[in-house]
C-alpha cells in the first residue's frame, strides 16, 4: 500500500517529510504547494484589461468581437431572439462558422421565449450551420425549475469577453434601456472559459439536435453595424471573477460575495440597480450598515417605470418607503419620460466596483444564476463617476437620508384591495 502511494504521488511524496503524522513542508515542495492552491482557487497575480462599453457603441462592440473570432466563440445569454438585433448576431455567427470557427451557444428555455421567440425549430436549423446549440432548463421539460432562471451574460471570443447587463435583442441594442457593459480580457479569461463549461457540461441545459427540418427561403441579412478598435481606451486593472454554481444556489454565489462587500463598507455605497427589492437578509445587512452611518446611495427606476414593465412591480417597490425610512436611504428614481435604467453595478467606498448582471430582488439572490467581475482601478473608477453624474441629471431625488422628498405617485391597481395587499407581500418576497 506505502508502495503504490510512493509510486503515485513520487513528485510531492520525495519533497515531504512523514514525522508524527504531520506533514512538514521542505523549501522543495513549497512550490508545487503555491500551484496547487492557485489553481484550486482560480486566482490569479496577473492583472487583466478592460474598457467601458458605452451604451451606443453596444452594438458595434458586439460584431466587431465576433467578427475578430478565428477559433472560437462561446455565448450565455439569458435574451437572445428573432428581432432586428437578434437575427443580425445569428447571421453573423452563421458566417464564422462556415469559416471553421466553433461557436458554442446556451440560452435560457424563458428568456428565448421574450417577444419573437428563438423556438427549438430555430435553434435546430442553427445546429445544421455548424453551431452547438443547448438550452438552460427549457420552460416545457420541468415546470417545478421555472422560477431559476440562467441570468448570465457572457460573450467570449478568443479570450476577450463582454459581460454586464445586455442581452442581445433590440431593447439593449437600440438604445431602449440604459446598459453598462465592459470588455476585459487577460488573466480573468480562463476563469470564465471555465464557468461557461461548468454550465455548458451540467445536467441543467438540454442539447439541441438537429433534424429534418425545412429551411425557409429567407433573404441575408444587411449586418448594419461600424466596426471600432477593441483597444483603444483598453485599461489594466485588478479584476476577479464571480457567478453562482450552476445547481442548487441557496446562499453561495455571487451574491453572498456582494453581501461581503456591503457588510465590510465604512464610509459609502453606492448601488446602480434596475429592480431594489431587496430580499431579507439584505434589508438586514443595510440596517446594520445605517447604525454604522454608512451612507447608502441608489439609483433605480420609479414605481411608474416599473408599472410600464409590470404593474405589480411597481407596487411592490412603492411599498419600501417604511424601511427605506427606518435605514436612512437616499434614493434617485429615473425621470418617467427617460430610458429604464438596466446597468447593474456598485461601488464601495469609492475602491471596489461590481459590474454584471446581478438584480438586488429575491430571483436574483435565491435561484438566477448571476455573474459579474470585481475591480480595482483608480482610472476606471473616475469612468464609472461620470456616468452616475449623468444619471443623476436625468433623475429625480426622491429620498434623502431615508425622508420622503418627491410627492408620493399613486399606481391604479386593476386588482381589489384585499388582492392588493396578498399580491404586494407576494412579490416582495419573490422579485
Amino acid at each position: 500500500m506505502e508502495n503504490g502511494f510512493k509510486s503515485r504521488y513520487s513528485a510531492i511524496y520525495h519533497n515531504l517529510d512523514f514525522s508524527r503524522h504531520r506533514f512538514k513542508l521542505s523549501l522543495r515542495a513549497l512550490p508545487l504547494l503555491i500551484i496547487f492552491i492557485c489553481f484550486s482557487t482560480g486566482f490569479s497575480s496577473e492583472k487583466s484589461e478592460i474598457r467601458i462599453i458605452r451604451n451606443i457603441h453596444l452594438r458595434d462592440t458586439v460584431h466587431s468581437l465576433i467578427e475578430s473570432a478565428k477559433k472560437e466563440i462561446l455565448i450565455a445569454q439569458f435574451i437572445l431572439i428573432k428581432d432586428k438585433s437578434g437575427l443580425a448576431v445569428i447571421e453573423h455567427l452563421k458566417r464564422k462558422a462556415k469559416l471553421g470557427v466553433k461557436i458554442k451557444l446556451i440560452v435560457d428555455g424563458v428568456g428565448a421565449y421574450s417577444d419573437v421567440p428563438f423556438t427549438v425549430k430555430d435553434m435546430r436549423k442553427l445546429t445544421k450551420d455548424g453551431i452547438e446549440v443547448k438550452v438552460f432548463h427549457p420552460k416545457w421539460r420541468n415546470v417545478f425549475k421555472i422560477k431559476k432562471r440562467m441570468h448570465d451574460k457572457i460573450l467570449w471570443v478568443d479570450g476577450k469577453i463582454i459581460l454586464g447587463s445586455s442581452s442581445f435583442w433590440d431593447v439593449s441594442f437600440d438604445l431602449y434601456q440604459d446598459e453598462y457593459d465592459v470588455l476585459v480580457k487577460g488573466a480573468i479569461a480562463t476563469s470564465i472559459r471555465n464557468h461557461f463549461f461548468e454550465i455548458w457540461k451540467s445536467n441543467e441545459v438540454k442539447r439541441i439536435i438537429s433534424d429534418n427540418v425545412k429551411e425557409d427561403v429567407q433573404k441575408k441579412l444587411l449586418l448594419n453595424w461600424s466596426p471600432i478598435d477593441l483597444e483603444e481606451g483598453i485599461t489594466s486593472a485588478t479584476i476577479e471573477y464571480i457567478h453562482d454554481p450552476v445547481r442548487k444556489k441557496k446562499k453561495r454565489g455571487s451574491f453572498k460575495k456582494i453581501m461581503e462587500l456591503f457588510k465590510s463598507a465604512k464610509k459609502q455605497i453606492i448601488i446602480v440597480n434596475p429592480y431594489f427589492l431587496p430580499p431579507k437578509r439584505l434589508r438586514k445587512v443595510f440596517f446594520e450598515l445605517s447604525k454604522r452611518n454608512v451612507e447608502i446611495i441608489i439609483y433605480t427606476n420609479s414605481p411608474e417605470t416599473l408599472a410600464l414593465e409590470y404593474k405589480m412591480l411597481g407596487v411592490a417597490y412603492g411599498s419600501l418607503r417604511r424601511y427605506l425610512k427606518k435605514c436612512g436611504i437616499t434614493v434617485y428614481e429615473n425621470k418617467l419620460n427617460t430610458k429604464m435604467i438596466h446597468s447593474k453595478y456598485f461601488i464601495i467606498d469609492q475602491e471596489m466596483i461590481y459590474i454584471g448582471s446581478q438584480n438586488l430582488d429575491y430571483l436574483g439572490a435565491n435561484h438566477n444564476t448571476e455573474n459579474g467581475i470585481l475591480i480595482k482601478s483608480k482610472i476606471f473608477l473616475s469612468m464609472l463617476i461620470v456616468n452616475i453624474e449623468y444619471l443623476k441629471n436625468r433623475s429625480i431625488l426622491s429620498y434623502k437620508n431615508g425622508e420622503r422628498i418627491r410627492k408620493k405617485y399613486r399606481i391604479k391597481n386593476p386588482f381589489k384591495k384585499v388582492w392588493r395587499h396578498v399580491l404586494v407581500f407576494f412579490f416582495k418576497g419573490i422579485l
